[in-house]
Order: structure tokens, then sequence, then C-alpha cells
């Protein structure tokens, strides 16, 4: 293991080498090259190289278990986690319904996003030290019918005003 270890970092090295020959790498200023440059395109250049090679391959089969790193927590497999499971379940239950408004013309219409100003609507009854009460248009007929609030229309604000007796 450690010689094959040593066999890749041999090939990496050598790779790197090979790729700034063969990109015309230089240390000099005056050609435009910079450090920087040459690491991007041996970044580019490296894995290729590194992956194609026989030891890499010998690795791979010698170690079919994960590697564990100390002091982190694995990550569960989607079997294993529930909110995954959890929102796959939710998807295919909702799938007929993504697929129709996938399907829909007016994606960007104004219907899809007017529900966000559909908001309860409530009445305010004066009450008799001045302040104000709000209450909801069902709450409002009752309070009329029982005869508790009244309703006059005041000509300055062009509304209806509500007050209780």
């Amino acid at each position: 293991m450690h010689s094959t270890r040593l066999s890749v970092l041999y090939i990496l090295l050598t790779s790197s080498l090979l790729a700034s020959v063969l990109l015309g790498w230089s240390a000099t200023p005056k050609q435009g090259a910079s450090r920087r440059v040459f690491l991007d395109t041996a970044a580019k250049v490296v894995p290729l190289v590194a992956l194609s090679s026989p030891a890499f391959a010998d690795d791979e089969a010698a170690s079919a278990e994960p590697i564990s790193v100390p002091g982190t927590t694995p990550v569960p497999s989607t079997e294993e986690n529930e909110c995954i499971a959890r929102l796959k379940k939710q998807s295919d239950a909702n799938k007929e319904k993504y697929a129709q408004q996938a399907i829909r013309s007016d994606k960007l219409s104004n219907g899809q996003f007017s529900t966000q100003y559909q908001r309860p609507s409530y009445f305010g009854v004066r009450r008799t030290n001045g302040s104000f009460e709000m209450v909801d248009p069902s709450e409002l007929d009752e309070l009329m019918k029982s005869g508790k609030v009244e309703s006059t229309f005041d000509k300055m604000s062009n509304k209806t005003v509500y007050a209780y007796k």
C-alpha cells in the first residue's frame, strides 16, 4: 500500500513536470506566464494523467470500504435519512400536480401571485371612549343585528363609520 502511494506521488510529480514542458511554461515573467497560470493549467492536466494511471486502479480495488476521517460524522445514506425519505414521498404524492403546473401556459400570470394579497378584511368600530376595535365582517354583522353597533355615513371622509351605542 505504501509503495503504491509513492508511485502515485511519483506519477503526479512527473506529470506536472511533463505538463510544464508540454505547455511551454517558464519562470521568466517576460513571456507572460506566471506561477498561478501554471498551477491552473497543471490542475487541469494532472488529474487526467493521474486518473488514467494503473496505480489508482490497484489502490481503489484494495480499499473497497469508505475512508472515515477522524472527528467527522459520516453522512447517512438516503435510506437512513428520514428527511430525504419524507421529501421523496411528498414529491411522489404531488407528481401529477407538479406535471399539471409545468404544463400551464400562464405560469407568470397575476393569478399565480395574487394570493399573497388576499388578506382578511376588518372593520373599525369606535368604542364609547374614542378608541377603535377591529372586528371581522361576520362579527360586525352579528353586532349590527343585535343592535350593539350602529352605522353612519361620514360625509367628510366619504365612508361608513361604525360605532358602539
